[in-house]
């Protein structure tokens, strides 16, 4: 096993253990004034609270003992707090104890909300701000690989800022977070942004690895840069998918559609970052190596070179039939792709048919640590809850603002 990991494990084990000896039982409203509800779910909820001895505002992340073993609590919390230090990871203070009903830790509050707050559907985000944002999230995935840590849930809801123009940025959210090598369930983690791997046909377990959090991050440069997802799902099913691993490896077909709108530097980029083979994927690092080339070009001069870049006649591939981003008004999530509409609900786990939309994306956690012979899946669901107030109208949709809390928002399936 790789020393860095064995260090980190030990680390973890240690600190873990020694908190679950001083994780005393309190009454919550004794210590912190109870300020907002930001979010809730089948795990517990988040609260905005004030610390009545230091006047300090924190975000409680509240586990529901119900649904979270002592255990994952510890391991969480110890891996956020160890991760602390870098100054693109979410801070989490030395305050851990428990209710009678919940385990509890405090975080920093993020003042300007998430990085899918910016983001405009089918547009996407100025890319001058998601090169900040590139820059700082390699850094942060750079030092979790340094400790031996896959993040394993990187999307723009766990990237939270503290400016609208993104010079400053941190991940969140390590509810998922495992050392490499671990072995945990298959198809874990936000649907849009899992791997070919993850998606193997009739794979029920999974080794961990950094590519996972390379390969997201890929989707989610592609994600920020144009307000949509490259594909449904990465498997050779999905068309859009199966053109573009047919041109990335061999070239035929010229640039498809949806890649159009790329510089060569960024195309090379995406390149390292989503290959079908996770060995052969680069770290998040190198995205360093394009940041002084430009990403994207004009669509209008883009189209004008469709006699080199054409793709399949009939291909659902076009920009305008690209997935979209925004939930429905009723609440659920909606994903449009090649000019119709599909509702997904909390109730299926089936990941090719789950939720789609980056705001209320379907999350499905493991709780495995050791061998998959070991799970035995219980499936637990719940509807997304919010303030009604966090809500917001946005053209003839409904928009969800997750201000503050990103790291704790979705309808969420949880398999232990």
């Amino acid at each position: 096993m790789n020393p860095q990991v064995t260090e980190t494990e030990l680390i973890l084990e240690g600190h873990a253990s020694q908190i679950s000896k001083n994780l005393v039982e309190v009454e919550l409203e004794d210590y912190f004034e109870v300020l907002q509800e930001l979010g809730s779910g089948a795990y517990g909820s988040v609260l905005m609270a004030q610390n009545r001895t230091t006047d300090q505002k924190v975000a409680l992340k509240l586990l529901s003992k119900g649904r979270t073993s002592q255990r994952r609590f510890l391991m969480e919390y110890c891996i956020a707090f160890c991760l602390s230090s870098h100054p693109n990871i979410i801070a989490s203070y030395g305050v851990a104890f428990q209710t009678k009903e919940h385990y509890v830790f405090a975080q920093e509050l993020a003042p300007r909300g998430d990085l899918f707050s910016l983001i405009q559907d089918q547009v996407g985000i100025p890319e001058e701000k998601v090169k900040r944002c590139a820059v700082q999230i390699s850094s942060a995935l750079d030092f979790m690989r340094s400790k031996g840590l896959v993040h394993r849930d990187i999307k723009p809801e766990n990237v939270l800022l503290y400016d609208k123009e993104c010079h400053s940025i941190k991940v969140t959210d390590f509810g998922l977070t495992r050392l490499k090598g671990t072995v945990v369930s298959a198809r874990s983690g936000t649907v849009p942004y899992m791997s070919p791997e993850v998606y193997k046909p009739h794979a029920d377990c999974l080794e961990v690895d950094f590519s996972l959090d390379v390969w997201a991050f890929g989707i989610l440069l592609f994600c920020v840069l144009t307000g949509t997802f490259p594909w449904e799902i990465p498997r050779f099913e999905d068309i859009n998918y199966s053109i573009f691993v047919d041109w990335a490896t061999t070239g035929a077909g010229g640039v498809p559609c949806r890649w159009k709108r790329f510089t060569v530097e960024a195309l090379n980029m995406f390149h390292k970052f989503l290959a079908h083979k996770p060995l052969q994927r680069s770290n998040a690092v190198e995205v360093l190596r394009f940041i002084d080339f430009p990403w994207t070009v004009d669509l209008g001069l883009a189209g004008g070179l469709e006699d080199t870049n054409n793709v399949a006649e009939g291909s659902s591939t076009e920009l305008t039939s690209s997935d979209s981003m925004s939930s429905g008004s009723d609440g659920q999530a909606v994903v449009t792709s090649s000019g119709s509409s599909s509702s997904f609900n909390s109730e299926s786990i089936d990941a090719e048919e789950s939720n789609k939309s980056i705001s209320l994306g379907t999350i499905i956690s493991d709780f495995s640590d050791s061998t998959c012979s070991s799970l035995e899946p219980e499936v637990f669901f719940t509807d997304f809850e919010m303030k009604p107030d966090q809500w917001v109208e946005h053209s003839t949709d409904l928009t969800l603002h997750t201000d503050y809390s990103s790291l704790f928002l979705g309808a969420e399936v949880e398999v232990s």
